[in-house]
């Protein structure tokens, strides 16, 4: 596990690039730089390391992992937030879906709640077809483009409030 400071990511990730340092949970301060290259996941394929990333008051505002598959209290979070396949209206329920990558994993995307979504296989595979595009703005926030060029942004459907 890493600790990154949000001044320490780089500025299209919303930080400063600043030299703040991070921290290895048990082991003590590390340089930004290297919490930055372990983030990302720049050592080596088979080490997997989860990170989060605090704010400026060490408050964590975001969370992931260097690893493919989310983690089970990931996945979980993501069906718990999403409920159903988040293509519109589609209403598979979650926990038959994929935990899909926005922006896929190879391409740098990050195994995170603001990059998951629960996707059937269907519209999972849908999203890949050239002229298709997604992004998620906000975690749980998706807006498809079609190839058309019409968009459809779904979120997430509340739990009935008592």
């Amino acid at each position: 596990h890493v600790i990154i400071p949000l001044a320490a990511l780089p500025k299209e990730m919303g930080g400063s690039e600043s030299r703040s340092l991070g921290e290895i949970p048990g082991h003590g301060p590390i340089l930004a730089e290297a919490a930055r290259d372990l983030a990302k996941g720049a050592t080596s394929k088979a080490t997997r390391w989860c990170y989060t990333v605090v704010d400026d008051d060490g408050n964590p505002v975001a969370d992931g992992t260097t690893a493919y598959r989310p983690p089970p209290l990931l996945r979980s979070h993501i069906d718990s937030r999403d409920r159903t396949c988040r293509f519109p209206h589609c209403n598979r329920p979650a926990v038959e879906c994929d935990a899909d990558h926005t922006m896929p994993h190879h391409l740098g995307g990050s195994t995170s709640a603001g990059n998951l979504a629960a996707l059937c296989r269907r519209h999972h595979r849908l999203k890949q077809t050239p002229g298709w595009n997604l992004s998620q703005p906000s975690p749980g926030t998706l807006v498809w483009r079609t190839p058309h060029n019409r968009t459809h942004t779904t979120t997430r459907d509340p739990y009935p409030s008592q």
